[in-house]
């Protein structure tokens, strides 16, 4: 059999082509920290109230979101491992490592789950069980103050809203409070204001004034999140009076209870919990039986 004999020059352009085609590969458009919040929100790893955030930096993605107040160390750990196996699997190029914070608005603390691409994949393929897995990953909660980050100031990322520079996941941190806070009805226009004077700071490379200014806005925040809590527990006060008293008309009237005293201390053991929302749920639930 012969071999067609290919010109010089179409051979030419068949192998410039060819290097425009990798070049065009190679700049491809890096990936956004919206598309991997997007990523997780689809897979419905988080619950559609909870604020997630993201950045990436020296391919690894650091993911903020809030702790579930029901969830324990254990189902931290299997959050986050659902979280990296996502965008791992998703982005299997650009991602060798994955961070996620949990963060306890209201005790300001917050949890670290790290990851590794390799332990992920060998997840997925079977080499490693969910417990083996498990058992090697460290689960680290630390006060809000404190960053077990090492100092970002010198490398490049790429995150929501947020300046690439010193104190990073500290600043994530504090966004994510105050999302939190403008999901519960707060007005967080002083805030978002008072947070784009730390972003002005970092890309003035004003190192002193980010770590000034986030210290005295996190205070902030840990006051306005005090008052909601005072708030919610007058607020709660009051609802166990009312119930209290429509209880109490009940039973005057010559009425029999619809429900047991059981249920009257367990709303009790709602309230001395700090189980606030519980507690509401259960005698708004009880009332309407008396009606």
């Amino acid at each position: 059999m012969s071999l067609v004999k290919v010109p010089a020059v179409l051979l030419l352009l068949i192998c410039t082509n060819s290097i425009f085609a990798t070049a065009a590969l190679a700049e491809a458009p890096a990936i956004t920290p919206s598309e991997m919040v997007i990523v997780i929100r689809n897979a419905k790893i988080v619950t559609a109230d909870a604020p997630v955030r993201a950045s990436l930096i020296n391919q690894e993605a650091i993911i903020t979101t809030k702790r579930n107040p029901k969830a324990n160390d254990k189902d931290c750990k299997i959050e986050a491992i659902m979280i990296g196996k996502v965008l791992v699997d998703t982005y299997s190029k650009e991602i060798l490592r994955v961070k996620v914070l949990f963060s306890d608005y209201e005790n300001q603390k917050y949890t670290s789950v790290s990851l590794s691409k390799g332990d992920l994949t060998a997840f997925g393929d079977g080499k490693l069980n969910q417990d083996e897995l498990l058992n090697s990953l460290q689960l680290t909660t630390f006060k809000e103050d404190v960053s077990p980050f090492s100092d970002r100031a010198s490398e490049s990322g790429t995150t929501t809203g947020i300046s690439p520079g010193p104190l990073l996941d500290k600043r994530l941190l504090l966004l994510s409070r105050i999302e939190s806070l403008k999901q519960k009805g707060t007005n967080v226009k002083a805030y978002m204001d008072y947070f784009n004077t730390i972003e002005d700071a970092v890309k003035n490379s004003d190192e002193e004034k980010v770590k000034s200014l986030s210290a005295s806005l996190s205070e902030k925040l840990n006051d306005q999140e005090k008052m909601r809590q005072q708030a919610q527990v007058t607020g709660l006060k009051n609802e166990v009076l009312r119930f209290q008293t429509h209880i109490q008309q009940h039973v005057l009237s010559g009425k029999k209870l619809p429900f047991d005293l059981g249920q009257i201390q367990r709303v009790q053991q709602l309230v001395v919990a700090g189980k606030n929302a519980e507690a509401k749920a259960l005698m708004d639930s009880l009332e309407r039986t008396m009606r």
